[in-house]
């Protein structure tokens, strides 16, 4: 290849990664940045039917509930929204979107690591001579150790994982100053 042809496939791969990052530039503007959306349930005091959805807004008197929790459906106005003053709401309670499956694997994977690196740290149990007529020993390799330690401990942090997990809880009872002490932590977890 010539210089000249080198120096044009080069200037054409740059504006490639221009125009490619120029791009995304103007598709992230219409993206909600960096917000987790939070799943709520929210128990009315004098409606047998509850609040299910996503938590949107949070305004001096109400919360507002969305259906959705697609980013995309936002920007296309897809959603319905649901408006609940407080002096209608009993209990409100939210938790992360999909944070339980993702707890659970996560102490179980942390589990099963310390339950295997515990087994191998300890290595082989030392030969047993014993004496008498009620004497056991019990000697494990340390990939038996492994092999028992790993799902224990692996359904020891699934547990644990999952009580990490745990929704946040609010009891309102329809109270302005109980709501108004808890405003801010709620709106923390909206999408606006």
């Amino acid at each position: 290849m010539s210089i000249n042809l080198k120096l044009i496939v080069m200037k054409q791969i740059v504006l490639i990664i221009i125009v490619a990052i120029s791009l995304k530039a103007l598709n992230a503007q219409n993206e909600i940045q960096g917000k987790r959306f939070f799943k709520t349930w929210i128990y009315l005091k004098d409606e047998p039917k509850n609040v299910y959805g996503f938590i949107y807004d949070v305004s001096d008197s109400a919360i507002v509930v969305s259906d959705s929790d697609l980013r995309k459906d936002y920007f296309k106005g897809n959603i319905a929204f649901k408006t609940i003053n407080f002096k209608k709401i009993r209990l409100f309670t939210c938790r992360r979107n999909n944070v339980i499956a993702r707890s659970l694997l996560i102490g179980a994977l942390i589990g099963i690591g310390s339950g295997v690196a515990g087994a191998y740290i300890s290595g082989d149990d030392p030969p047993c001579y014993n004496s008498g007529w009620f004497a056991p020993c019990f000697r494990y390799t340390a990939k038996q150790k492994a092999e028992f330690s790993a799902p224990v401990l692996g359904f020891v942090g699934a547990a644990f994982g999952v009580l990490g997990a745990v929704k946040l809880r609010i009891k309102i009872n329809g109270d302005y100053s109980k709501f108004s002490r808890v405003k801010k932590r709620i709106k923390r977890r909206a999408v606006k």
